[in-house]
């Protein structure tokens, strides 16, 4: 029998589920490209030191209800949250910025299951990796379900400690965007 994920029956968005302002809209990208480094096609990681602390959360599927409290955990502590998906080219970052159908900025209130609407719609219409501000940009969470999620926090993790002794079993590419959060944060 094999386990069915939770995001195969969530509903995506649609055009009227996205209310933002332009100030809202610019905030998401300014914070977005202070973020991403389109050039080297990676992120900024000393630029995530604006943030206390990070760490990271392994994710292959196996553990649904740890995954969904790492996740909950974050979302419930703001009154809404935008999204958006995380690309490293910049031709592909202005199709995002340029385009009008969901799910380019996706803006929830945190305080319902809509959030799981936004992830499936993510999930539906990118890759699925995508980062998630708080509603005054002081806190993120970056998702790229079955790989990782990343999130500030405000105490140090020993996550680290494990990935620098390879107990987690991760692709190169995931190991390199780790080992660079690392990094930033050694």
């Amino acid at each position: 029998m094999s386990a069915k994920v939770w995001y195969e029956d969530v509903k995506t968005l649609n055009k009227t589920d996205i209310l933002l302002s332009s100030i809202e809209v610019e905030n998401v990208f300014d914070n977005y490209k202070f973020l991403i480094n389109f050039d080297e096609e990676k992120y900024f990681y000393n630029n995530f030191r604006k943030y206390e602390f990070i760490e990271f959360l392994d994710d292959d599927y196996s553990n649904e209800c740890r995954t969904d409290l790492y996740i909950h955990d974050f979302i419930k502590k703001f009154d809404y949250l935008y999204a958006i998906p995380i690309v490293f080219n910049y031709d592909e970052f202005e199709n995002i910025k340029n385009e009008t159908i969901p799910p380019i900025v996706i803006k929830s209130c945190s305080n319902d299951s809509f959030f799981e609407k936004c992830t499936g719609s993510l999930i539906s219409y990118y890759s699925g990796e995508f980062i998630v501000f708080s509603d005054d940009f002081s806190s993120f969470l970056i998702a790229k379900p079955g790989h990782y999620f990343i999130k500030n926090t405000d105490k140090k993790s020993n996550c680290w400690d494990r990935l620098f002794s390879n107990k987690y079993d991760f692709y190169d590419y995931d190991r390199d965007v780790l080992l660079g959060f690392a990094e930033a944060f050694r």
